[in-house]
């Protein structure tokens, strides 16, 4: 028992914690209103319930139990009236000593003082602690963006084989320039909090870490601790800023020869290994969708029995891409997509039709055709812009040797492919993301990054070419898949693709001649 002084005013408040809520009620409005309020009769029509199950605050000997006709009720308010008598009459307050029970909280009077007092509620402190960290001293901005580190960075990021290139794929001077792309086109704002060199040395974390997403597939929260940066902060970066202001720029990056200066180039190149007239190689890449949706599993499964986005791409000598048609899914062949080609429809369409290149025939006459074309495997179309090897061709042969020529030079979209897969990683594995919009964004960002490569890479540090390359070899005739020749005609075939069929026959035929001439007399140009 805790021995506590009461006052009459304490022992009025606790004489009405006592009563029934209904009693406590009355007794507030008899006090507020002026009434009178009689409290005999509000404790005598208090219940024998209601009286029992209210614990009284005064402390009382063991044979001192609450009786069901209120003796002690009214001895504890005669006793509280005596003393409210004294104190209304002008004298001290009387104060009794009684003995409160365990089971009363009573509060002390700092307590009180304490709730009273206006301010901040203070919180309790975190489990575990988070603090916000400083960028400008994250790992990455210490080894690689520090203005001390900054020039040997330089260096050690044009080696092929340097930690740099290994996690970011691209040299710094890249990084340079795809920050001040980020900053041209307006996708980058300054705040209160960051502007001026912080934000560039921001941006410059948060690009290293979307290319470093692109080449290892590596996930957004394991930045945190190389950057100081929140996983959402690189989500909404690689998402809303560099993936879709990387791909409104795909015009500039991806394109076709504009004119036909850069356009003969491009044919010097292909004339030089026999194939006078030829634009570019195309061909269909399958990129694995890791995350396709249930409703789009069975369109996107072709030939590689798991789900797919197909990219057809249009690449040259150099392994530069020139064209990318919209994405399709995985089930569908090449002949369909070639015919959604917008690239394709262009050189069939528009002024690269009209181009003039010569020739020679089997007897050293110069010839002249019209249009460029490209070269391509036995699964597409009888397009004269589009020559394929032939089939069934036997080695020695004029067509055995134009098709292992032709097989031969067209492996470079194929090496396009796998340096594409090779240096961006999410292509290869499996791009993890549910929209197929999304998808082609990074696949066209991937490919625009491998054209700025290709452009900042210097004479002296391309590698060289290799033996033969361009020359058939023995034993290097691959046929891959399709027929390539129509042997009969049927009624499926309007007029209009009849007359191509045959102008396509014809075209491949002079390639031939002219490979053969060039072949007889040692010409390469």
């Amino acid at each position: 028992m805790t021995p506590l002084n009461i006052s009459a005013v304490a022992l009025g408040s606790f004489s009405a914690a006592a009563l029934s809520p209904s009693t406590q009620f009355q007794r507030e409005f008899s006090r507020d209103s002026g009434l009178p309020f009689d409290d005999d009769d509000m404790l005598d029509s208090t219940t024998s319930d209601e009286r029992s199950s209210c614990p009284s605050p005064i402390g009382r000997d063991d044979d001192s139990s609450v009786s069901s006709d209120g003796t002690y009720q009214r001895a504890s308010r005669q006793l509280g009236h005596e003393i409210l008598g004294e104190v209304l009459g002008g004298g001290e307050p009387e104060l009794l000593q009684y003995d409160v029970p365990s089971f009363i909280d009573v509060p002390d009077a700092d307590e009180d003082d304490a709730t009273d007092q206006e301010g901040p509620r203070t919180r309790a402190p975190r489990l575990y602690p988070y603090k916000i960290g400083d960028f400008m001293k994250s790992n990455y901005y210490r080894k690689f963006l520090h203005p001390q580190v900054r020039q040997k960075t330089y260096e050690m990021s044009r080696n092929k084989k340097s930690t740099f290139r290994s996690r970011f794929r691209v040299p710094l001077s890249a990084v340079d320039e795809l920050t001040d792309l980020l900053y041209d086109r307006g996708a980058i704002k300054e705040t209160n909090r960051v502007k001026g060199q912080r934000l560039y040395a921001r941006t410059q974390l948060l690009v290293l870490c979307s290319l470093e997403h692109l080449g290892g597939r590596k996930p957004f929260v394991q930045f945190k601790d190389d950057t100081e940066m929140s996983e959402a902060m690189h989500m909404y970066f690689f998402r809303d800023v560099f993936l879709e202001t990387l791909y409104s720029m795909r015009d500039e990056y991806i394109k076709l020869p504009p004119d036909l200066e850069s356009l003969q180039e491009v044919l010097n190149m292909y004339k030089a290994v026999g194939l006078p007239g030829c634009g570019g190689s195309i061909d269909v890449v399958h990129c694995k969708w890791a995350n396709c949706p249930a409703g789009d599993r069975i369109k996107a499964k072709g030939k590689e029995k798991f789900p797919t986005l197909a990219f057809e791409c249009i690449s040259d000598q150099r392994r530069r891409v020139l064209g990318i048609a919209p994405v399709q899914y995985g089930s569908r062949n090449d002949q369909h997509i070639v015919r959604l080609d917008p690239c394709v429809r262009k050189l069939r369409k528009e002024w690269y039709k009209d181009v003039d290149w010569s020739c020679f025939d089997v007897s050293g006459n110069e010839i002249w055709n019209t249009g460029v074309y490209l070269i391509c495997d036995g699964g597409y179309l009888r397009w004269r812009t589009l020559i394929c090897p032939y089939q069934y061709s036997k080695e020695g042969t004029r067509q055995g040797y134009f098709s292992a020529n032709l097989e031969s030079v067209r492996k470079d979209v194929e090496c396009t492919f796998g340096i594409l897969k090779k240096r961006w990683r999410i292509l290869e594995y499996g791009m993890q993301y549910r929209s197929a919009e999304r998808n082609e964004k990074i696949f066209v960002v991937c490919c625009m990054l491998h054209n700025m490569m290709i452009d900042l890479e210097t004479e002296s540090d391309r590698d060289p070419p290799r033996i033969g390359r361009g020359v058939p070899l023995p034993g290097d005739a691959i046929y891959l898949e399709g027929p390539s020749e129509m042997e009969t005609w049927t009624d499926k075939f309007t007029r209009a693709e009849k007359i191509e069929a045959k102008d396509w026959i014809k075209r491949r035929d002079v390639l031939s001649d002219h490979l053969m001439y060039s072949k007889s007399k040692r010409i390469r140009v």
